[in-house]
């Protein structure tokens, strides 16, 4: 028989209190070793599925079509964690190789700068065609992508731990963790 699969939704994996990637919890017990094969950290299991039902959160203000404050900060998150400086300019900026990472830890799919949505994002954003991506590159990125695709920004926020109301699960396992201490 073929290992049976756990929605991600009943089912959160935690390592050394890190709630891992949507990715693995939806995998068996065997990938996930493959994937993290150090034996001297546990895994365990924090079930989430007696949480009440998350708000469904607006990432555009319906009014101006900007970004809201919360999703502008996700967003810039990732961009920091991808991004590198260049020695011949100021601040940080994407390049081809942080974008194929980014688009590799959304999706886990070995993306490489040479990938056809790498060179998309550059014709597409790059607004100076200097083959950097600025922060508002990025976030105009996905300030597109949302009114025309939104469920890639949601799949792309589910697979970095957060859920529908822009919140954290690492967030929502720190006070599973807080309130476990505090009744025992």
């Amino acid at each position: 028989a073929a290992p049976k699969r756990v929605p991600p939704q009943q089912v959160r994996l935690v390592r050394a209190d890190k709630v891992l990637g949507e990715r693995y919890n939806s995998s068996t017990l065997a990938d996930v070793r493959r994937a993290f094969p150090q034996p001297e950290e546990p895994i365990w299991y924090a079930s989430l599925i007696t949480r009440t039902p998350r708000k469904i959160a607006t990432i555009l203000d319906p009014e101006t079509g900007k970004l809201v404050e919360r999703a502008r900060e996700i967003f810039s998150s990732w961009f920091r964690c991808f991004a590198v400086s260049q020695p011949d300019k100021v601040g940080l900026f994407l390049t081809r190789q942080g974008a194929a990472d980014f688009i590799d830890s959304c999706l886990g799919d070995g993306c490489l700068p040479e990938d056809g949505r790498v060179t998309r994002y550059f014709l597409d954003f790059d607004d100076d065609q200097d083959g950097l991506l600025t922060e508002e590159n990025f976030l105009e990125l996905y300030r597109r992508t949302m009114t025309l695709n939104p469920t890639t920004v949601w799949s792309n926020l589910s697979a970095h731990g957060y859920g529908s109301d822009l919140r954290s699960l690492q967030d929502d396992l720190d006070e599973v963790m807080e309130r476990a201490r505090d009744e025992a």
